[in-house]
């Protein structure tokens, strides 16, 4: 199966020179200090509200502090926790349910099985009080400006209704 997603497209509509060096002839680039905060930023989230669900008390720093550690080149612990600090983080009270925190998709997008979408969707709660709708919130760690019409967003929002059935999917960036 072809797999797309939103990066690769997104690669191919900015460049598609380094889109086919990435991803036709393989060619690996080297991890770059955003790439880096970016992942630990995204694992010190996971932990935090894995811990969080399991009514462990596990503070945030102690959660970048880890991934800062693990991260392949060095990046700010500073930014690091600014960046995790957000509201979209503080404020989750899991409302709806058991949340799921970077869950991996594949969704197959034509009926012979050739071409399909996947993706990594940084977090989503099932609405169990009303099963019509769900939420998704995107943690962005990049210094890009997102705004409501987020082509990410919009294509995320899809796979979760597809998969929890729901009529309205409720986003947060």
């Amino acid at each position: 199966m072809n797999l797309f997603s939103f990066s690769r497209l997104e690669r191919y509509a900015k460049c598609p020179k380094s889109f086919y060096y990435k991803y036709v002839l393989e060619i690996e680039e080297p991890i770059s200090e955003p790439l880096a905060l970016g992942k630990a930023v995204h694992a010190a989230i996971e932990r935090f509200l894995k811990a969080q669900w399991a009514n462990e008390k596990k503070d945030m720093s102690e959660c970048v502090a880890e991934a800062v550690a693990e991260a392949p080149v060095p990046i700010s612990f500073d930014e690091a926790l600014q960046l995790c600090l957000n509201p979209a983080v503080r404020e989750r009270t899991f409302c709806y349910g058991p949340p799921e925190i970077e869950q991996r998709f594949d969704v197959q997008l034509d009926d012979a099985g050739e071409y399909g979408l996947q993706g990594t969707v940084d977090y989503s709660e099932r609405n169990l009080t009303d099963v019509k709708n769900c939420l998704l919130v995107d943690w962005k760690t990049n210094r890009a400006k997102y705004g409501a019409d987020c082509l990410q967003m919009r294509l995320y929002a899809a796979v979760l209704a597809r998969r929890y059935k729901v009529e309205q999917v409720l986003a947060q960036l």
